[in-house]
C-alpha cells in the first residue's frame, strides 16, 4: 500500500487540482481535498459546510482566511447555512 507522504508532490491531488483543474481528479480526491483539514485529529465524519468557486486561487485564499478564524466564528458561519448540522454529502452519489 502506498502512503500519501510517498507520493511525489506534483502527483498529489491538491497540486493536480491547481495545475489541471477539477476534471482531472476523481470525486473521492476532490472530497479528500475538501475535508483534509483536521479529519484525523478531530475525527471528522460529516460535511456540514462548504463553499463553491470556479477560481482555485480564490478558494485557497478563502481557506487560509477561514483557518485563522476562531471556533465560535466558524460555528456561526455553519449555522447560517446549515443550522441543524446536517451531513451535506449524505445524498451525493459517487
Amino acid at each position: 500500500m502506498i502512503r500519501f507522504k510517498d507520493i511525489p508532490k506534483e502527483e498529489k491531488p491538491r497540486e493536480r487540482l491547481v495545475k489541471y483543474g477539477e476534471k482531472y481528479l476523481s470525486n473521492e480526491e476532490l472530497l479528500c481535498i475538501l475535508l483534509k483539514t483536521g479529519t484525523k485529529k478531530y475525527n471528522v465524519n460529516k460535511l456540514v459546510y462548504f463553499e463553491q468557486t470556479s477560481d482555485i486561487n480564490e478558494a485557497i485564499k478563502r481557506e487560509k482566511i477561514l483557518k485563522k478564524w476562531n471556533r465560535e466564528w466558524k460555528i456561526e458561519l455553519i449555522k447560517k447555512q446549515n443550522p441543524k448540522f446536517k451531513d451535506l454529502s449524505s445524498e451525493w452519489e459517487f
